[in-house]
């Protein structure tokens, strides 16, 4: 498990351009970001899909994500899950665009506790995902 909340446990998260769902159920990941993320020049913005699965340990429970660059809190997005047979979920989050305005490091957080707008950082957030952009080399 990457992180877990007494609610959910997650087991990994892709962090993408885009996700597609085929006629037969199965999701495609187009422009999966692995080690880095490498842009042109700064300041720059990106359309991206976080993509986790999860194993939830309730059947209902509020489901938070702070985007943070470096110690900057840049957007949250909530929502609420109801898994009644405790289902294992593989599903994106809604898009997402980030203005980048320098080299930094894009963090991922999680919380199963409810929280308000613009009140999210005093929730109790757990590290879900976090990977370095960076300019890349002409």
């Amino acid at each position: 498990m990457i992180a877990e909340l007494p609610s959910v446990a997650f087991e990994y998260a892709i962090l993408c351009d885009e996700v597609r769902r085929e006629d037969n159920g199965k999701f495609i990941h187009i422009g999966v970001y692995a080690n880095n993320i490498l842009l042109g020049s700064f300041p720059s913005s990106l359309r991206l899909r976080l993509v986790t699965r999860m194993e939830p340990k309730k059947e209902e429970f509020p489901l938070g994500f702070r985007v943070r660059l470096g110690a900057e809190t840049v957007m949250f997005f909530k929502g609420h899950v109801s898994s009644p047979l405790l289902e294992v979920d593989t599903s994106p989050t809604p898009e997402f665009i980030v203005e980048f305005p320098a080299p930094t490091t894009l963090e991922i957080d999680v919380t199963d506790e409810d929280f308000d707008f613009p009140e999210g950082d005093k929730a109790k957030w757990t590290p879900l995902f976090q990977i370095p952009v960076r300019q890349k080399a002409d």
